[in-house]
């Protein structure tokens, strides 16, 4: 095991203004860490902590051993000298397993419960008791189109909302119960399920269809892959049951615009929920802004006053993997692009 000095170089200004979070980087490394920037030498650096963008990584690897990224998405990242290197990739996979899933109810329930219909008449000064409340979430079925940290942490939530979960990824190869997380950070107990409801499942890819057509409320919390680029499409969206939900906290890419408009304005959707548009920021003249059944966030989903605190954690576990000589534990797959 390496017990000499690591030397890293941080390229992400809110880790970067963080004084507290910089000092448990040195203590763990026994080097202060270096605030780079492009006209700085990275001569000697062996981890790099780069924010979400090319603008922020070294056009070449040097001496670098691994690549720790501040997101969880690294599709950003696949067409930089670096993913062709031998360099170590590593993300934040898990730093958004509370906030997205928060979110992803915040979209939900303002669909639902008309939380915008009655913002808009306390603009207006009016006492609206008329507005439309959609039914209850509580006996509904939630698919989850990617099941990884994201999608545990919005399980975890639908249970509490007494909802049955689908979900589907590409890393499942066959149907099997669904086994939704009870332990930290989520020790609330579940509430009880509706009656009648069927089990909650864990389904292949191929099942999508399915799902679709089982699914009161759609939340997609997959990767941007070739694979999943558009899998949402007028095809899919003929699939889903009529008076559904759609949340998309992912990317938009993963989504047909134009299909999903279309879905929005002949009813097949009842609403949709979106923290992430095909084209970011969303032009002004997209129709999403004016269809009365669509709730838009710019982006902030994983925003969180705890963001670079969890990302450190993620940082110097995989700082102590290397010392080991061993995998980081959030490695990117490059096959599989996340």
């Amino acid at each position: 095991m390496e017990t000499g000095p690591i030397r890293v170089a941080v390229a992400w200004q809110e880790l970067a203004n963080q004084p507290a979070q910089l000092r448990r980087i040195a203590e763990a490394c026994g080097s202060e860490p270096l605030i780079w920037d492009s006209s700085a030498s990275l001569a000697g650096v062996e981890v790099f902590v780069a924010g979400e963008g090319p603008e922020t990584l070294p056009d070449e690897p040097g001496d670098l051993r691994l690549l720790q990224c501040a997101s969880a998405g690294i599709d950003w990242l696949r067409d930089h000298p670096i993913w062709r290197s031998g360099v170590q990739i590593a993300n934040a996979s898990g730093v958004h397993g509370v906030q997205i899933p928060e979110h992803v109810f915040a979209l939900l329930l303002a669909l639902t419960r008309n939380i915008t219909g009655f913002i808009e008449a306390q603009h207006r000064h009016e006492w609206r008791d008329d507005g439309p409340i959609a039914g209850e979430l509580y006996g509904c079925t939630m698919g989850l189109i990617g099941y990884g940290h994201i999608g545990r942490g919005i399980a975890h939530l639908a249970r509490a909302f007494g909802m049955r979960v689908l979900a589907t990824s590409a890393s499942v190869r066959e149907e099997a119960p669904l086994s939704i997380p009870r332990v930290a950070p989520f020790r609330d107990p579940p509430a009880i399920p509706g009656p009648g409801l069927e089990p909650d499942k864990r389904l292949p890819l191929e099942a999508l269809p399915w799902l679709l057509a089982a699914s009161d409320v759609i939340v997609i919390c997959a990767a941007l892959t070739e694979r999943t680029r558009h899998l949402i499409d007028a095809r899919a969206l003929d699939h889903v049951k009529r008076g559904a939900y759609l949340i998309n906290i992912a990317r938009g890419k993963i989504v047909e615009e134009s299909a999903l408009v279309q879905a929005l304005r002949d009813g097949r959707l009842a609403g949709a929920g979106l923290d992430v548009t095909d084209e970011e920021p969303l032009p002004r003249d997209s129709p999403l802004w004016d269809l009365p059944n669509v709730v838009i966030t710019p982006h902030i989903s994983g925003a969180s006053p705890h963001y670079v605190e969890r990302t450190v954690n993620i940082l110097l576990a995989n700082i102590a993997c290397l010392r080991r000589g061993e995998r980081p534990v959030t490695a990117v797959d490059r096959e599989r692009g996340y």
